[in-house]
């Protein structure tokens, strides 16, 4: 692995409240049980900096933008274009593989799910509609949620250690029912993202 921290998409302007869009899981869902006993496996691993529970998520859209940067009648613009766009999705489950080393962290990671697409795609169009294009950058590459990130490089032998850790990480399963407008707080010293939230709409039938 190498150190998530230096990817280029982790130099933000300013570390503390930039725009996201996130879905998270229930607290007591299944999800979280599994993240929190597959994340105590890691412990000891001085490369790796696991994400606390409570922050969770999965990322539908990140945003070269914050808050103070978007005047009161864009702001009330965007986030009632958000609520409609979501409310017109149906809400759905995505089924992660177990989690495992990949590039820069410990991820569980779905196949292309058509539903998950159409939600990023309403998403992004939201922003382009009030004139937010600008701020969108490139989507996830794909429904996934990090158990980990990696502080420090590794080798292949040590990619090895780290994947015996999480043999028995077992396949785990999120309903995706709402979505989050958050604002996110990097700290690539602790390896950490942290997060509070906007706004918060419902998809259809939740």
């Amino acid at each position: 692995m190498k150190r998530f921290f230096d990817r280029p998409d982790t130099h933000w302007r300013n570390l503390s409240g930039a725009l996201h869009v996130y879905a998270l899981p229930d607290a007591n869902s299944y999800l979280v049980k599994e993240a929190r006993e597959t994340a105590s496996w890691l412990n000891g691993a001085v490369e790796l900096a696991v994400q606390p529970v409570d922050y969770l998520h999965m990322t539908i859209q990140r945003l070269d933008l914050y808050r103070e940067e978007i005047p009161a009648e864009i702001w009330d613009e965007l986030t009632n274009h958000l609520a409609m766009s979501v409310a017109d999705i149906e809400s759905f489950d995505v089924e992660y593989a177990p989690a495992t080393v990949r590039a820069g962290a410990i991820e569980a990671v779905s196949d292309e799910n058509p539903s998950w697409k159409g939600l990023v795609d309403a998403v992004r169009e939201s922003f382009c509609n009030v004139g937010l294009k600008h701020a969108l950058v490139d989507p996830p590459f794909g429904p996934h949620y990090t158990v980990a990130y990696c502080v420090q490089d590794t080798d292949a032998q040590r990619d090895d250690e780290l994947c015996q850790l999480l043999v028995d990480a077992p396949a785990t399963s999120m309903r995706v029912s709402s979505v989050d407008l958050v604002a996110v707080d990097q700290s690539p010293e602790e390896g950490v993202f942290r997060f509070s939230s906007l706004m918060h709409w419902l998809l259809r039938g939740a």
